[in-house]
């Protein structure tokens, strides 16, 4: 019956004496002290006997309390080094990235010269006397900006062609000037050197279009082209694109307009006789 009331009595009055740890040296922390006052048969059957000695031996002992404030003075040092340490890091860090973040910093480039080789330059030119009054002409245009993905497509295999669409590119294409449609897809073709360029006929490419309706010419590079060729050349590519238009032009209004006609018939200026 004692040791009840004495551990209900104790595990009521540790958690407040705990508190008081700090608040008292010399003759020892309040708990120690309430727990001295408890009978000593008490005292020896209590689980909290060893803790309590041991915390009245470090503190009234003036060699082990000099070392525990040793300790606590080192471990405050190495707090405050890697608290150093740490504000060190993240100031380099915020240098970093002001730096990364500043208008001047030097990156590895400059501007070119021109923005096109001199052959793509040349056909430029070549296509605009051809057929820039007519149409506009656009330059590396990525095939996904040409075609889109039908609706009724299956989701995973929408997303590998608009992938492989985007890797895609074409030299030029021609568009209508007022509302920008795609009329014709052109690239150059160069087969000098080891591999060449678009040598071989992407079929990923003549595909896509081809299911788009959107006409390809590939013409191959070389010297001493006149405008009437390359016209000639995209004019027959341009063949189902003039046969569309100039349908649409013979096409009748559904409700054509009535013509003026008089309401009355006219009466003769000359007087009856």
């Amino acid at each position: 019956m004692v040791n009840e009331d004495f551990e209900k009595t104790f595990d009521a009055a540790i958690s407040s004496a705990v508190v008081c740890i700090s608040l008292r040296r010399g003759q020892g922390p309040v708990f120690v002290c309430l727990f001295n006052t408890f009978p000593k048969h008490s005292r020896q059957t209590s689980p909290w006997h060893p803790l309590c000695n041991s915390l009245y031996v470090t503190i009234n002992n003036p060699k082990k309390r000099q070392k525990s404030d040793e300790n606590a003075v080192i471990n405050a040092r190495t707090n405050m080094e890697l608290a150093i340490i740490l504000m060190m890091l993240l100031i380099v860090v915020s240098l970093g990235a002001m730096k990364l973040s500043d208008q001047g910093v030097a990156f590895p480039f400059r501007r070119k010269s021109q923005l096109f080789t001199p052959v793509e330059h040349s056909f430029l030119n070549l296509i605009e006397q051809a057929m820039g009054r007519e149409f506009r002409i656009l330059c590396r245009v990525r095939l996904s900006d040409l075609v889109q993905v039908q609706q009724q497509a299956d989701k995973k295999l929408a997303s590998s062609a608009l992938s492989r669409a985007s890797a895609k590119q074409l030299d030029f294409v021609l568009c209508e000037r007022e509302s920008m449609t795609p009329v014709l897809a052109i690239d150059l073709v160069n087969k000098i050197g080891k591999e060449g360029y678009k040598a071989q006929r992407d079929w990923f490419v003549s595909g896509a279009l081809d299911a788009a309706g959107l006409p390809h010419a590939r013409i191959k590079v070389q010297s001493g082209y006149t405008v009437e060729e390359i016209r000639e050349c995209l004019e027959t590519k341009l063949i189902p694109y003039r046969r569309k238009v100039n349908k649409l032009a013979q096409t009748p209004l559904h409700n054509p307009s009535v013509p003026k006609r008089p309401t009355r018939p006219l009466r003769s200026s000359r007087a009856a006789a």
